[in-house]
């Protein structure tokens, strides 16, 4: 029997970020047999850099691989994606099981993990 796909979102509304109002981010979480896909999708700022970094450490030693879609950010403010990356050490070795792809996967990826 093959198992059905979970998926879960996640919202988060901010200050305006001067991007088209109050910042809006998405998670939408679909776990895949021991691999989860987060697809991400609005304001990329520090209130959800610190979001992601919640989301994976409440995964962290739950699944495989990680595998972080980009394509549907808008990134405010690319001092965020410095605090993402420098917040991906608290993860501990999930931080090498990280997969990101999209237009901003190398804006958030740490240098060695892979991105494309």
């Amino acid at each position: 029997m093959e198992q059905a796909d979970d998926t879960l979102g996640i919202t988060t509304a901010g200050r305006d970020n001067g991007l088209a109002g109050p910042s809006r981010f998405e998670i939408f979480l679909e776990r895949n047999g021991n691999d989860l896909e987060l697809d991400l999708q609005g304001a990329f700022d520090q209130r959800a850099a610190r979001q992601l970094i919640e989301v994976l450490q409440g995964v962290a030693g739950h699944h495989t691989a990680v595998f972080i879609r980009t394509g549907g950010l808008q990134i405010a403010d690319p001092a965020c994606c410095g605090t993402f990356r420098r917040s991906l050490r608290k993860l501990g070795d999930l931080c090498y099981r990280l997969v990101f792809s999209g237009e901003h996967a190398d804006l958030l990826a740490l240098h060695g993990i892979t991105s494309y």
